[in-house]
């Protein structure tokens, strides 16, 4: 119970809106890995604040580096996901380095996942869409193991189970409004 309510505290306080997930969306024979994603990416257009940069990581994984104005730099952890016929984006927070050991130890690191497609210089991100998740939280019908405090939803179902939902309402559990990135120069 005590770590349910940590996380909670931690999701509430550190996700601002994204549903996050205890387990990952892949197991080792769901990922990819795509040239295409190594980058820098931003919104080239001005209406989006912000950087992600991706390298080659260890073991088909990515180094991801997300910069935004007057703000510290995010680095995660990113794997691409292969299911059905999508390509998710799975990010982890990779350690942070706080110097407050103890305050460190009370933050738990959540999977968040995006539906990812690449057009020509751009790559297209569609998060979970909150609206479609929290209504179904609040009427009984999200099939999937999951709890909610304040409109933050934490899955905590394992692997195989995120994969069968993520799959099965994979065009319709992601927003209709994607971030749109264009690689840019670094």
């Amino acid at each position: 119970m005590m770590k349910i309510a940590v996380l909670t505290a931690c999701a509430v306080c550190l996700a601002g809106c994204w549903t996050l997930s205890v387990y990952p969306l892949y197991t080792e024979n769901d990922i990819v890995f795509d040239q295409r994603l190594i980058g820098a990416w931003g919104d080239t257009t001005g209406s989006r604040d912000g950087t992600w940069i991706f390298q080659q990581g260890e073991n088909n994984a990515y180094c991801l580096v997300t910069r935004e104005k007057d703000k510290p730099e995010g680095i995660f952890k990113a794997h691409l996901v292969h299911l059905g016929d999508n390509l998710f984006l799975d990010i982890y927070p990779d350690n942070p380095k706080k110097e407050n050991e103890f305050y460190q130890s009370h933050l738990i690191p959540g999977h968040t996942f995006w539906k990812i497609a690449f057009e020509k210089k751009s790559m297209i991100l569609a998060p979970l869409d909150q609206e479609w998740l929290e209504e179904r939280y609040r009427n009984k019908t999200l099939e999937i193991a999951c709890f909610s405090d304040d409109n933050v939803i934490i899955f905590t179902a394992p692997t195989a189970e995120l994969q069968k939902f993520i799959t099965t309402y994979a065009a319709e559990a992601f927003e209709d409004d994607p971030f749109v990135l264009n690689h840019i120069n670094w």
